[in-house]
């Protein structure tokens, strides 16, 4: 107590309690004639980790269009030479180097993805960066704060149509550039069909999305350790609609009660 005062005093708070916030992954059955829409507020859930039964909802912040298809080969490319990733889909696989260990203009990770529908309008991706630059020092060496990063250098995602780059525009981009996991949202142009890039021999043509660096360099080239398609931010709230309120004898009309399961699910997130 007599330390929390103390840091009162000098001005250091803590941080106010906010919702716990996850990415989630959507799977679409191979057999979807398209992009299934999946609307801001849709709620998942499940039991929660302490063993109570009590039931913990999320909802996504913003809508997906979710593609039936699937990363079937990553390739990381420097000058004429493509190197190939292995896809990863779990946090806990072993990171490596979107752009090789220079990470200079001009190069570029491959992504390529197998399925019968074209994915569209828009394409969101999850994306975790290990060992973020500007990470603090552990918190014995005096680590409190990040420490401050040069800007990324410029990025551009594309789609190879056929034989021809098309840029994809940037919706929204968490990650900053790669400095740090999160989403990455793109706009897809109307027309993108089969193809594979000039020098790599694939098996098989793939809708092609490439992320290539057009100026300035990292310091230090970022590690990645899973790129995900289908991802989308949730935040453990319950929106309740359609509540029947009930009023208060004696209160003018002024108080009202909230349903059973209303108060419980307020009591639990309380």
């Amino acid at each position: 107590k007599v330390l929390v005062e103390f840091l009162n005093l000098a001005g250091v708070e803590p941080l106010p309690a906010r919702a716990a916030s996850v990415l989630l992954a959507f799977e679409v059955s191979d057999g979807a004639p398209e992009a299934v829409f999946v609307p801001a507020g849709f709620q998942v859930g499940g039991p929660s980790a302490d063993g109570s039964g009590a039931l913990v909802v999320f909802e996504t912040e913003r809508p997906l269009f979710a593609a039936p298809v699937g990363i079937a080969a990553m390739h990381v490319q420097q000058g004429h030479v493509f190197q190939a990733v292995e896809p990863q889909s779990t946090s806990d696989a072993a990171p490596f180097l979107p752009f090789g260990p220079s990470a200079i203009p001009g190069s570029a990770l491959w992504i390529g993805l197998a399925g019968d529908v074209v994915p569209g309008p828009t394409l969101s991706l999850g994306i975790r960066v290990t060992a973020p630059p500007g990470a603090p020092p552990p918190v014995p060496a005096g680590g409190v704060m990040p420490l401050p990063v040069p800007p990324p250098p410029t990025l551009r995602w594309e789609v190879l149509d056929g034989t021809s780059s098309t840029p994809a525009d940037v919706v929204i981009d968490e990650t900053g550039g790669l400095l740090r996991s999160g989403i990455v949202e793109l706009q897809l142009p109307r027309r993108w069909r089969l193809g594979s890039p000039e020098g790599l021999s694939a098996e098989q043509p793939l809708h092609w999305l490439r992320l290539r660096i057009v100026h300035g360099q990292y310091p230090a080239s970022p590690q990645l350790s899973f790129v995900q398609l289908n991802v989308t931010r949730a935040t453990a709230t319950r929106t309740i609609r359609d509540e029947v309120l009930e009023s208060v004898p004696n209160s003018d009309g002024r108080r009202w009660r909230l349903s059973p399961a209303t108060r419980s699910w307020m009591s639990v997130r309380g």
